[in-house]
């Protein structure tokens, strides 16, 4: 899994409840969060992180969906398993993982070079590590 590298453009706040915005080049992403460090802040370049089993990927996707975090992205390559894949995918200028169900992908058609649309809930992404202190 890479890290997806990005910079704090804005920050939110209610009560304890915490929205971020990173801008990851091509790409927007938004992380909810409880806590909130001290050296988080506008303008910091951060490594963020995910779950490959939280990255949801859709083919042929139109409408809305309730997920803040949605990505046109490319299959670059796939690790099919008997039970378990992982799709590799190309969104904007970084990588991501979705892992799902094998049986899934198969009645999906998914192959290397389709386009889908990768979803990821504001809340299956974290800081990492801020890259410049």
């Amino acid at each position: 899994m890479d890290k997806i590298l990005s910079t704090i453009v804005k920050i939110e706040n209610v009560e304890n409840l915490h929205l971020i915005t990173f801008d990851c080049g091509q790409t927007i992403l938004k992380m909810v969060s409880l806590e909130l460090a001290n050296n988080i802040s506008v303008g910091k370049r951060v490594a963020l992180n995910y779950k490959s089993s939280s990255v949801v990927i859709a083919k042929n996707f139109y409408g809305d969906i309730s997920f803040a975090n949605k990505l046109k992205c490319k299959i670059i390559g796939i690790k099919a398993g008997k039970l378990l894949s992982i799709v590799e995918l190309q969104c904007g200028n970084f990588h991501l993982e979705s892992m799902s169900l094998s049986s899934i992908l198969g009645k999906m058609s998914i192959y290397k070079g389709d386009e889908v649309t990768a979803f990821i809930k504001v809340s299956d992404i974290s800081i990492l590590e801020v890259i410049d202190e």
